[in-house]
């Protein structure tokens, strides 16, 4: 810790931001400080800056982040400095002796600056304890005096791969390690054009904005998603259960798995062994004990799809409830949604806000209008119906044209659910038997999969359910018909032998929710490390 205030009449200035929203309270830290300034120990409870923020003026703090920029006006040295728990920070500040005059000079001047390397450059781990002060600038209300500052990890300038100038998204990608906290300015000729459905026209992005910022606004807001998905599921008496990530079945049947290996061989006595593409037939076990019944984690597809929305590894919600139609499960589904998108406009309106400036987009406003509607529902054969009519009438074009009888391509559902239902989530019924696996009931009339697809605006599809078979004959029938190794399904048979009840449940993908929560238009800007299709970077 820092010694007791003196007399010199610097000032030191930093914005920090921390990268926990909680504290804890009890815990006092201790530093020792090098130098002749800062040579007094003293325990002090370190706040994240989102608290320290809400601190009564004159109290005295300590605060920790890393730097993101280093500046002098006069004899005031600046610096920012970032560490996660908001977007603004907060600045520290402290006044200079006048003989202090260059940039260099702040990294080592004296009594003011200690630590490895003592140099205050772009990334440096920093420590410093003040006294909290109201703000002259209209941007924040807080800042901190500060007598001392102790760099605790250097950040050399000279080696550090990113720079102030633009980056490419595809740049960032290859630093995935440092994306979240580098410091740089997008270009005054920077343009970046997007379709955002808000009013289904084009926009062209131009900002100074930190494109950290919009990393960290991301990844807030991907917690704060968790926290709300858990806590409101729980209040509606789901039980959350963990299902297993190595297993011997392809749930969905259609051969894009992931193959375990083992050294040596035959661990598990010689059975094949893949990473799971889904936890619904565990949860159907589940299901059978405690009626309504959630997962929540990552699940594994091997498909060749280098698209900006399909990752190999990716997390995924899913909820199975007994003695259910597929219609309950549709509005349960309706209702989660909706709790997500009210609480993160309530929990994160200064990350919205950012990223709506940031990404030059109406977020809010698209996000209060999915919340404020009711969601849409048509069949497979009226979305078909629907787009061939809107191709002869001029309205659309395509670049495959809607054939009945085949799957919708993205271009399909994002035409459906941004242009015909004008940016309302709309549920897509009743697809074609043939399109869907083995395991969702069909209709007795027409063979169409008692199921759906929820569209969203700006990603597409978000959300798939059906209603699962549970007649044990028929279930064997499709088992046959999609040519799976039965005898590897017995147990999942055998629990419609054996207290069988009409059951539902669907799975929604996390990450393209975080898309559309975010305006973001790659999937692999909304995760820390993305797993996709020939890149494992990382």
């Amino acid at each position: 810790m820092f010694g007791p205030r003196t007399t010199h009449t610097y000032i030191f200035r930093a914005a920090l931001c921390d990268s926990s929203r909680q504290i804890n309270t009890d815990t006092c830290v201790q530093y020792m400080v090098v130098g002749s300034t800062c040579a007094h120990a003293m325990t002090q409870v370190r706040q994240s800056v989102v608290k320290l923020l809400q601190t009564p003026l004159e109290s005295e703090v300590e605060v920790c982040g890393w730097i993101r920029s280093v500046r002098i006006s006069k004899n005031t040295l600046f610096v920012q400095v970032h560490d996660g728990s908001n977007t603004s920070g907060i600045q520290l500040v402290q006044l200079r002796k006048p003989s202090c005059a260059t940039e260099s000079d702040s990294a080592s001047s004296g009594n003011a600056v200690s630590g490895p390397g003592t140099a205050l450059e772009v990334g440096a781990s920093v420590v410093a304890r003040g006294v909290v002060k109201a703000s002259p600038t209209n941007s924040q209300h807080r800042e901190v005096h500060v007598n001392c500052i102790q760099v605790l990890g250097a950040s050399p300038s000279n080696i550090y791969p990113l720079q102030k100038k633009y980056m490419t998204p595809e740049y960032l990608r290859e630093h995935l390690h440092l994306r979240y906290v580098a410091y740089f300015p997008l270009s005054t000729c920077d343009t970046i054009y997007c379709s955002f459905p808000i009013n289904a026209s084009t926009h062209c992005l131009h900002t100074h904005r930190l494109r950290t910022q919009r990393f960290c606004c991301i990844t807030r807001i991907r917690s704060a998603v968790l926290l709300s998905l858990q806590e409101f599921l729980h209040r509606s008496d789901f039980t959350q259960v963990t299902v297993p990530v190595l297993t011997p079945l392809d749930c969905e049947g259609g051969g894009a798995v992931f193959e375990v290996t083992t050294k040596p061989d035959g661990f598990f006595s010689n059975q094949k062994t893949y990473l799971s593409v889904s936890g619904q037939l565990y949860l159907e076990v589940a299901a059978a004990a405690f009626a309504k019944v959630f997962c929540l984690g990552p699940t594994f597809r091997a498909e060749h799809s280098n698209t900006t929305k399909h990752l190999a590894e990716f997390w995924m919600l899913e909820l199975e409830m007994s003695f259910a139609k597929l219609q309950q499960v549709m509005e349960v589904c309706e209702l989660v949604i909706k709790h997500v998108l009210g609480y993160v406009l309530r929990a994160c309106a200064e990350e919205l806000h950012t990223l709506q400036h940031l990404q030059g987009v109406k977020l809010t406003s698209l996000v209060e209008h999915v919340l404020c509607k009711p969601f849409l529902s048509m069949t497979y054969c009226e979305a078909v119906d629907t787009l061939v009519h809107e191709v002869e009438a001029g309205r659309a074009v395509f670049q495959r044209r809607p054939v009945f009888g085949e799957d919708l391509s993205a271009e399909h559902e994002r035409y459906l659910v941004e242009v015909y239902c004008k940016n309302t989530p709309v549920f897509v019924t009743r697809y074609p038997g043939h399109l869907k696996p083995f395991y969702m009931a069909r209709n007795s009339i027409d063979g169409t999969a008692e199921c759906f697809d929820l569209l969203f605006p700006w990603v597409g599809e978000v959300c798939g359910g059906s209603q699962r078979e549970n007649i044990h004959e028929r279930l064997l029938q499709q088992m046959q018909h999609h040519r799976l190794h039965v005898p590897s399904y017995q147990w999942y048979l055998q629990l419609r032998q054996f207290g069988s009840t009409p059951h539902a449940g669907w799975g929604l993908g996390f990450d393209r929710l975080l898309m559309f929560l975010t305006a973001t238009c790659n999937v692999r800007d909304v995760v820390l490390a993305p797993r996709a299709y020939d890149s494992l970077t990382m």
